[in-house]
């Protein structure tokens, strides 16, 4: 078995906390800013645009508009049939909690959020306010009833 190259064991660690410290970040600079409304679909959002949020720039600005808000975020893909078969229960849930935002990113087309955000198993839902983790759901823990408690408990 062939040893890691201690220097490239290294610079992979910086690599994961610079992106960990920079995903964290986002939630200072988001903070004490305005909030959009309940009746207002979010870019990216299951009401809004679903193809879902496009780059980072569409990551930070759901971010701002959602304010303190709680803010669901489903981490997909179409290949994806766990991911797709969530997916009728999130736009349920969107209807039913419009105080709650919900938006997704598929990881294929965007990539960058994606690694921001350290996602390596899907389905991945996210639950953040003002920009910070809160909680999140992984794999095989997304389920009806775990999501339900989750935005009940959290929002």
């Amino acid at each position: 078995m062939a040893r890691a190259d201690p220097f490239e064991v290294l610079q992979q660690l910086k690599t994961t906390f610079a992106l960990f410290d920079r995903f964290h970040s986002v939630g200072d600079e988001l903070a004490n800013l305005g909030q959009l409304l309940p009746s207002q679909p979010v870019a990216g959002s299951w009401s809004g645009d679903s193809r879902g949020l496009a780059d980072e720039a569409a990551w930070r600005e759901a971010h701002l508009a959602a304010g303190e808000r709680l803010v669901v975020v489903d981490f997909c893909a179409r290949w994806c049939a766990p991911c797709q078969a969530i997916a009728p229960l999130l736009g349920e849930l969107e209807k039913e909690t419009p105080e709650v935002v919900f938006v997704k990113v598929d990881v294929d087309e965007n990539e960058e959020v994606a690694m921001l955000c350290s996602i390596s198993t899907l389905p991945t839902l996210c639950f953040m306010r003002g920009g910070n983790l809160l909680e999140s759901l992984i794999g095989e823990d997304v389920r009806p009833d775990s999501l339900r408690e989750h935005i009940a408990r959290l929002k």
